[in-house]
């Protein structure tokens, strides 16, 4: 299983990330890492483009683990619907959990059909204190994925 958990600075999803690799014992994978490779580094064309691009890459590390059945977190900024589609392609294994800051509200795990629908192919929605510690949030993810 891959696990894409995505959000912004103010939720800490970078440490949220490791922390949840660390006690599961899961490789971790940043994002940021592809996003910034030059082109010719990244393999994989963008559909209809022909061009490289940093999604495809880390597609293509996603799908490596996948044959290996090597369990890994991937964290990163928020993706919109066609890079998750282009990251996820034909991998059955890949979950996303989208990290949103709510106000004050401690961390709490709400599957998709109960968050606000914007996100269709999200797996899983956490509404985030940014003030909180990132083990707050690990109870829903863990529960969601049954890791």
């Amino acid at each position: 299983m891959t696990i894409v958990l995505s959000g912004t600075v103010r939720v800490r999803h970078k440490d949220v990330a490791a922390s949840l690799a660390t006690e599961l014992g899961w490789r971790l994978v940043d994002a940021d890492e592809f996003r910034f490779l030059p082109l010719q580094v990244a393999p994989v064309d963008r559909p209809g483009a022909g061009r490289p691009t940093w999604i495809g890459a880390l597609h293509q590390t996603v799908a490596f683990a996948a044959d290996r059945r090597e369990p890994l977190i991937v964290v990163g900024p928020p993706l919109n619907g066609t890079q998750r589609e282009a990251l996820r392609g034909s991998l059955r294994c890949v979950r996303y959990v989208e990290l949103r800051e709510r106000g004050d509200w401690p961390g709490t795990g709400r599957p998709v059909e109960e968050a606000d629908g914007s996100h269709d192919d999200v797996d899983l929605v956490v509404d985030v204190d940014p003030h909180a510690t990132p083990e707050r949030v690990l109870g829903a993810v863990r529960e969601a994925f049954g890791v």
